[in-house]
Order: structure tokens, then sequence, then C-alpha cells
């Protein structure tokens, strides 16, 4: 092969250095009508030169451009009209199966390459590859620049992000808005991208803005969309119901489009860049998704167009619609209460109280809680859990049981995952007495008054004949608090009288301080 040097080589040894082209071919070991070649290219760029009204284009190129070959016409050795053939009609496959949705059943050019070999044919990979490529090269796409109005558009989209909270490494789903005339963006950390966490991420979302685009743009996820039909898609329920309470209009991209909503595709990679590329470990996802927070108001606050987002915010909110309240995101289930009292959720367990044991109760699964309803009445609350066959258990669902199985009470679920107060009162005061530990319980759980409770047992803690009961602290508790009555009489008089009452208990004090020492 001949390279760019060689060239230059033939044309200083000619032309400058005077030698002979056979000479010149037989020094370098290159065909001399190589060097012939080279000779009269650049000798006609010296005669256009000479022309001083042309530029000097040509003989600048024939110095400096690199020998070339024309394989335009040159004859395919291998690759026959019979295996063109062959490979014409796989590729009009591909694109009907494109048409009919069934993009994942395409041949690849290595099951072309395969198939032609099945059939006997003498052909190698690259050559199949080549042809292939060059059929189905099409014309690059042209992007056309949109300009959004204020309070139209949204996009929306999943974003992963693996963080270690609470000391374990895991993955996690980042739910993210951007506003697409503004780039005001909002984000939020879920453990799921199930339904109820797509509904909760735009409730906290419209909550935030106190206002609602017109528009939501999506990509083709399937919380979205419930199905493919040819080239229609159907919208899931998920996606309709909140779209019909916020009022908004749903717009999808097309598949394989996401330049088509390229804020947040640029927002989820900022995003999760500039509020977890330093800082990654949090004790909570609570804790975690505060700190994002934090991240997302630096961001907000970037001049754009000489203007920040927090501020082109405010133009957008002005024209867009106020929510009516908040879309309840929650998945309702109608459940049967087991044996242990609880009913299971994905895998889950969650108390309620045990007179519902056999009995059917509605549950609304939520992104963060669960709660539990006898028809409308709140049964029980638990925050949801994300994990596998774990127990959310609540002490006070068992009170009834536990007065007649007492001794179950130091190694139930319940007890262990108890308020550490309740522990505390427990093993310092109840240990051999689980009766009146659990009547106290049923008093806490009738007032609500736990902390109270707390505050009455270290005030008798402090008294010289400490006595503790569970009566006596239902009585201290139920007792409402005096003023002291103000002795009637002439002010003068009694106040003076408390004075030399004080100075007397002061006396006595330092008479049996004395009497110490």
């Amino acid at each position: 092969m001949i390279d760019l040097v060689t060239k230059q080589d033939v044309i200083l040894k000619v032309e400058v250095e005077g030698l002979s082209q056979r000479s010149v071919a037989t020094k370098l070991g290159i065909s001399r009508n190589t060097v012939k070649k080279y000779i009269q290219e650049y000798r006609n760029a010296r005669e256009k030169f000479t022309d001083l009204s042309v530029e000097n284009f040509a003989l600048t190129e024939a110095i400096l451009e690199k020998p070339s070959y024309n394989t335009e016409k040159r004859a395919k050795r291998k690759l026959t009209e019979g295996m063109m053939d062959r490979l014409d009609f796989y590729i009009k496959q591909n694109v009907q199966k494109r048409t009919d949705g069934r993009r994942k059943q395409q041949m690849k050019i290595i099951d072309m390459h395969e198939a032609l070999l099945e059939q006997g044919f003498d052909i190698g990979y690259t050559t199949v590859r080549n042809y292939v490529r060059e059929k189905e090269k099409t014309r690059k796409e042209a992007f056309i620049r949109a300009i959004y109005e204020p309070g139209v558009v949204c996009e929306f989209d999943w974003g992963e992000v693996k963080l270690e909270i609470g000391g374990r490494l895991k993955t996690y789903q980042l739910a993210v808005f951007t506003m697409a005339y503004s780039n005001y963006r909002f984000a939020k950390l879920y453990h799921s991208q199930q339904a109820v966490c797509f509904q909760d991420a735009h409730v906290e979302f419209f909550k935030h803005l106190a206002r609602v685009p017109v528009q939501v743009v999506y990509d083709n996820m399937r919380t979205v969309v419930k199905k493919f039909i040819g080239t229609e898609r159907e919208l899931s329920p998920i996606t309709m119901s909140i779209a019909a309470f916020y009022g908004f209009q749903v717009r999808l991209c097309n598949p394989r489009k996401g330049n088509e909503k390229g804020h947040v595709e640029r927002s989820v990679e900022v995003v999760r860049r500039k509020a977890f590329s330093l800082h990654d470990s949090f004790d909570s996802i609570e804790q975690a998704n505060e700190h994002l927070q934090t991240k997302l108001n630096k961001l907000n606050q970037r001049t754009r167009s000489n203007k920040t987002p927090s501020v082109l915010i405010l133009e957008e909110q002005a024209v867009m619609t106020t929510p009516m309240g908040d879309f309840d995101a929650s998945e309702i289930m109608n459940l049967k209460v087991d044996k242990y009292s609880t009913v299971t959720v994905k895998q889950n367990h969650y108390s309620v109280p045990d007179a519902y044991v056999g009995k059917t109760v509605r549950v609304k699964n939520g992104a963060n809680s669960i709660r539990i309803f006898d028809n409308h009445a709140l049964l029980a609350e638990h925050t949801r859990t994300w994990g596998v066959h774990e127990w959310r258990i609540d002490l006070y669902h068992y009170l009834t049981t536990l007065g007649y199985k007492k001794g179950a009470l130091e190694n139930s679920q319940g007890f262990k995952q108890a308020p550490k107060q309740i522990k505390f009162i427990y093993e310092n005061y109840y240990t051999n007495n689980q009766k009146d530990f659990i009547a106290l319980l049923h008093f806490i759980k009738e007032k609500n008054n736990l902390s109270e409770i707390i505050t009455l047992i270290k005030a008798l803690e402090k008294k010289p004949f400490f006595e503790f009961s569970t009566e006596k602290l239902i009585f201290l508790s139920q007792q409402k608090p005096e003023a002291p009555a103000r002795p009637a009489g002439n002010q003068a008089i009694i106040d003076k009288s408390l004075e030399n009452l004080s100075d007397y208990a002061n006396l006595l004090n330092k008479e049996k301080e004395k009497q110490i020492s």
C-alpha cells in the first residue's frame, strides 16, 4: 500500500533531485507506472498554478492528498446474485416484522450469515455485513427545534441510582419531571417503578407546584401504555385515572425516540450526577430525598437565558390550572385476615386488631403506607416495607389475645417491634407482672398518652418512698393540675409572711448541712 510519505518522496526525487522515473521506481520498490502517475498529477497541478486567477488548491492537493483507488466498479468476487437475492429477502422480512410489532424477532446480520452458510453458500461475515448495511442505509434524521409556551409541556421519566441506605447497597428508582419552557426540575426517590409509585410521583410533583401543566409527555413505559395494537397504543387505567383527576393531556413519544422528551432525558442524567456523585450513603430513603431536594433547589437557581428556572417557573404557574386536591395514589384490594391477625400485601404481613381474624378487610396499598379499613373505618396504618416476607406488627392490635395468653408477650413479634419506651416500662417494672402491663397498654392505647406515662414514671422515681403500680399511674394521669389558691387578706402582710417562711426554711437547711458535715 502506497502512503503519503512515499508519494511526496517520489515528487522530491524526480522534480528536485532530478532522478529518472525508472531509478526512483527501482529505489523505492514501487511500480514505474505509479511513479509516472504521481509525477504527471504534480506537473498538471503546477501548470494550473501558473494562472494567477486560480487558487493553488490543485498543487497543494497533489502534494498533500493521500493516494486513493477507485473501487466502485470493482466486481464482487464471492457475493453472487443468488446470495444477494436471499439477503434482500431477509431485509424485507425484517421491515415487515418492524411494522407488525415483532421487532424483537428480527434477524440480525449474524443470523443472515449463518442462514447462507446452512444453504451451502461460501461467504464471509464481513461481506454479508457490508452488503446489509449498505442496503439498510437511510437518510439521516433531521431534528426540528421546538419553542414551548409557558405551562404547556412537562416531561416525565424514570432513572436508576444505586445508593447505600442503612448500610445496604440497593438500586432505587428516580422519578424526574422537567418543565419544557423553564427547565424547572423536580425529582423523588422510590423503591420501585410500580403503579402506586408512578402515581405518587405525580401527586408529589403537582403538590410541589400547586399547579398542573396542560400536557405531560411519556415514553412507552409499561405503567403508561397497556398494550400495542400495530402502531396504535392503548393507555393503561393507571395513567388514564390520574390524567382524568388532574385534567392534563397525555402525549406519548414515538418508539425509541427519546429525543422527543429531550429535556427530561438530560435531566435524569444531570439530577443523578449532581445529587449522588459525591454523596451516596444515607441512613434512610427519607434522608436521601431531603438531600435530593437540596440539590434540586441549587439546580433550579442556575441562570438560563438570563433567568433561573425558579424565576421562569413563576411565569408557568401563572397560566397553569390549580389542582382540585390530591389524588389517592394507592391500589385497592380486598384481603382476608389470617390466623396471625395480619393481611399479606406483596409477600409482606401487616397487622390488624385481633377481633378481625378470619374477616375480609379493604386494603389501600400506597407507595409509602398500607392502610386497612373496615368499610370506611380505618383499622390500621403501617409504613410500607419493600422487602420480602417481612412483618409489620402493632402490639396494641393483640391486647385482647394477650389478655389470656400472657406468656406469649415477651417472645411475640409485636413486642419485638414495639416502641423503645414500651419495652423500657416492661423490662424495668413489669417483668413478672404481664397482667398489669397489658392493663396499662389498654389505657395507653385508649388515651394515646405514652409520653405522658413516661413523664409520670420519671417523676415517681424521684420520690423518696417510690411505689409503682398501674392503678397509681392511671390515677395520676387522670388528675388535672389546679392552680394553687392565693390566700386572701392584706397583700403586704401576705408577702411579708411568705418572705419570713422562706428565710426560716433556708435556716433549717443550713442547720442540716452543718449536722451532715
